[in-house]
């Protein structure tokens, strides 16, 4: 797992990425600077993780959900970015969610959508809970990889104090559960949720 401050000009992190045209030319095509710069620093950041891991870094794939992978590598990943930071993570056999998320306004006017009764009584309109909750779950919707999850059902985090370092998440589909570890931590204001 890796996280990266966004502090270069976007010409230099796509300098990293010499080789790879496709990757150069999908991030030149985005209108939006900021956006641009997003996806070159995860992009560079993926190339650092890849080679870390001793894997080269080949560029994306997505699959018809859109989930991304290693091109040439079986590989599991999951990226996230916003105006500060690039996160991304790699696990060699088992599906893996990133997410992260700064408390801003906008989390009270979408948790009664994505949290249920319980997480919503929980979280107390505090910004930092929610935006816990939210990285909590969007990571584990990351890692399903699937469409269609209804958030403040089929995805619940288990209550937690703002300390803890991991909390139990479950995926509800099809009448079972299945149960995750959720590692938090803090990055600067920001919250990391890493679901595996």
């Amino acid at each position: 797992m890796g996280v990266w401050e966004i502090t270069e000009p976007v010409d230099n992190l796509l300098a990293v990425l010499p080789h790879l045209p496709d990757e150069r030319a999908e991030a030149q095509a985005l209108f939006h600077p900021q956006k641009r710069l997003e996806f070159a620093a995860s992009r560079a950041l993926l190339r650092y993780l890849s080679g870390h891991a001793g894997l080269p870094y080949q560029g994306l794939s997505k699959d018809d959900f859109g989930k991304p992978a290693l091109r040439g590598h079986a590989w599991h990943l999951s990226l996230t970015h916003d105006e500060r930071y690039a996160a991304a993570v790699l696990h060699p056999t088992r599906p893996v969610g990133i997410d992260l998320e700064t408390p801003r306004e906008t989390l009270r006017r979408v948790a009664p959508r994505v949290l249920s009764l319980a997480e919503l009584t929980h979280a107390h309109d505090d910004l930092h809970k929610l935006a816990v909750y939210w990285t909590a779950k969007e990571a584990l919707y990351k890692l399903y990889g699937k469409k269609g999850l209804t958030f403040s059902t089929q995805l619940r985090i288990a209550p937690f104090a703002m300390s803890d370092k991991t909390v139990p998440g479950t995926i509800h589909v099809d009448g079972s559960a299945q149960t995750f570890q959720i590692s938090l931590r803090r990055v600067g204001d920001a919250f990391l949720a890493v679901a595996v």
